[in-house]
């Protein structure tokens, strides 16, 4: 008596062009091995690192500088392979990328009114000294 079952499933039948061969796998999109896009590097921290140096104006060239260099890291690597990361993910990195020019902006115009008032402060306590020995 013969095994009426074989161990294997038959192969599909192969003539049929709207049939997709089961036993192939499907090619990743974008050189990404799970298929899927993924979020550009860093886009979360450079946008709240651009908020925080608009919001924060003393650090704002601290906070800025920082947030510019680590867009120019993730913007490189979006625009070498676009499809591998999600789009909102690569607005949000933009998004970032301005608030940080702001903040760097805001934070100098900042310091520079703080050395200008120091400048004017500290001439106005050497006059008064200087004149009071009189």
């Amino acid at each position: 008596m013969e095994n009426q079952n074989p161990p294997f499933p038959p192969n599909p039948p192969q003539g049929n062009p709207y049939q997709q061969n089961p036993y192939q796998q499907n090619q990743p999109m974008g050189g990404n091995p799970m298929g899927m896009q993924q979020d550009v590097p860093n886009a979360t921290l450079v946008l709240v690192m651009g908020i925080c140096a608009i919001v924060i104006c003393g650090l704002g060239p601290i906070l800025g500088t920082i947030g510019l260099v680590m867009s120019g890291a993730g913007k490189r690597l979006y625009q070498a392979n676009p499809s591998m990361y999600k789009e909102s993910s690569f607005k949000n990195l933009n998004a970032g990328r301005i608030c940080s020019i702001i903040g760097l902006c805001l934070g100098v115009l900042v310091w520079i009114y703080y050395i200008v008032v120091l400048v004017f402060v500290g001439a106005a306590i050497q006059g008064a000294t200087h004149y009071s020995n009189y």
